[in-house]
């Protein structure tokens, strides 16, 4: 079978997927003209062009909020809205621990290595950008046999995060992807770097309130 035929068949398909039953039913924000916008609306996000889509939000205790977005292709695309105390904690600190908190989410201790992070102007103010290499901890399973048995498995995964503070709430907005952070190695059918994805999905974040 050519190449292109395959790709063609595996867009029909994902496609197909995605009309039946687009981004699930495990979330409370609202879908509008391919725009999420959280129960509370306090953020909105445009959604990203999704193969077999998901979309979950959920409240995470009492001061925390994310809704994610997966697909087919072992994709991530997240906002997390966190209300932090801020007698006890400052945004720097707060970043800090996010970070340690996302390298012990996606996978074993100790897979996670941050291979930048810097400052960076946006247009909510200066936020803190970061970028971690995973060697297991991409946001899908692989199954593989051996010996007659079934292993799962996390693959390898790049991410990028962008931390911005609006008023009394701080933003995560998360990008990650398996393969290589320039694209090669990644899903055929998805063009774009690591960055340039992040970048498009930053973009259409907004800040309503």
């Amino acid at each position: 079978m050519s190449n292109t035929l395959m790709v063609s068949l595996m867009l029909f398909f994902f496609g197909a997927c995605a009309h039946v039953a687009p981004y699930g039913t495990n979330y409370t924000g609202k879908i509008q003209d391919g725009i999420y916008t959280s129960p509370n609306n306090t953020f909105q996000v445009q959604i990203p062009t999704l193969y077999g889509g998901k979309i979950v939000d959920k409240q995470l205790g009492v001061r925390s909020f994310r809704v994610s977005m997966t697909d087919d292709f072992c994709r991530l695309f997240a906002v997390t809205e966190i209300n932090p105390d801020w007698e006890k904690v400052s945004f720097e600190k707060l970043v800090d621990d996010i970070g340690k908190l996302y390298e012990k989410a996606y996978g074993e201790e100790g897979n996670a290595t941050v291979v930048e992070q810097k400052k960076i102007p946006t247009a909510f103010g200066e936020g803190v950008y970061v970028r971690r290499s995973y060697s297991a901890g991409g946001p899908c399973t692989v199954l593989t046999f051996a010996d007659g048995k079934r292993r799962e498995s996390k693959p390898p995964a790049e991410s990028a995060t962008i931390n911005v503070q609006s008023g009394q709430h701080v933003y995560v907005i998360e990008t990650m992807i398996v393969g290589s952070p320039d694209g090669q190695g990644g899903p055929g059918l998805i063009s774009g770097s690591l960055d340039e994805q992040m970048s498009s999905f930053f973009k259409g974040f907004k800040i309503l309130k």
